[in-house]
């Protein structure tokens, strides 16, 4: 899967940091809006986050100009009512579906996990989402590719 493939969960990555004692679906809810995201290697993206289902989810368009086009990709998050779990469904523009199973921790972060078939090989992606102002999301994923882990940081800023 290509660096890009890796924004599954950075599609709607923004402000997620809260008391662990706050309700996860007023935590998703901060997802609303536009954010600038810084990439790396001086790359932007744009994503922006409507409410949905009365309030009970958020859905989100990441957007990136690459050199062959246009990637996008959208997601749907919601959290289980039983047992708390924040659900990400997504598709993206490589036709890469997925589901991203986690919660809230403790800090107020949200961590993440994907687990995805390719061919005999498994692939593990991890994601801790950090909110560090009312403004600014910290996204950083780790994918484990070919036994090897890569690391990535994506850094979200909310557009006025």
């Amino acid at each position: 899967m290509s660096r890009y493939g890796r924004f599954l969960v950075v599609a709607g990555l923004v402000m997620l940091s809260a008391a662990a004692s706050a309700d996860p679906v007023e935590l998703l809810m901060k997802l609303e809006g536009t954010w600038e995201v810084d990439v790396g290697g001086g790359k932007k993206a744009t994503c922006v986050g409507n409410k949905i289902a009365g309030g009970k989810g958020i859905y989100t368009v990441f957007t990136q100009e690459m050199e062959k086009g246009t990637y996008t990709a959208h997601a749907i998050w919601t959290v289980d009512a039983q047992t708390k779990k924040v659900h990400v469904f997504e598709l993206n523009s490589f036709g890469d579906i997925g589901e991203h199973v986690g919660a809230f921790a403790k800090d107020g972060s949200l961590r993440l996990v994907r687990r995805k078939r390719t061919g005999k090989r498994v692939v593990v992606q991890k994601t801790n989402m950090a909110w560090k102002s009312g403004e600014e999301i910290v996204s950083k994923i780790e994918e484990r590719v070919k036994g090897k882990w890569e690391k990535f940081t994506f850094t979200f800023n909310k557009k006025a």
